[in-house]
């Protein structure tokens, strides 16, 4: 099962396996600029080589500080409106991705 994600500074959106991320939880700001969001987003943790080959030098990680893995934080979409997206339902997504991603991964 694959799930659409991107990084906060970057329009690249990409698919990996839910069972790539892991410590789903809720965010208000972005990660690099903390720039406030409009409304709760759902965010994981993945490793940079969970990125495709062909979106590895547009999807807004460039592995410049050193040699990977590396462990990056992206936002993962999140289907329905965005005004629809309260704070008790992405924390409720949050956990239920957690337990996918985990089930997947045994």
């Amino acid at each position: 099962m694959n799930v659409r994600v991107w990084r906060g500074g970057s329009s690249e959106v990409i698919e990996v396996p839910i069972a790539a991320l892991a410590g789903f939880r809720v965010e208000w700001r972005s990660g690099g600029r903390h720039e406030p969001f409009t409304y709760p987003r759902l965010s994981a943790i993945m490793s940079c080589e969970s990125i495709p080959e062909e979106a590895r030098k547009t999807f807004g990680h460039s592995c410049q500080h050193g040699p990977p893995p590396h462990r990056i934080r992206v936002l993962v979409e999140v289907a329905g409106k965005p005004r629809s997206r309260t704070v008790s339902r992405v924390k409720r997504l949050a956990r239920e991705a957690e337990c996918l991603a985990k089930t997947l991964r045994a």
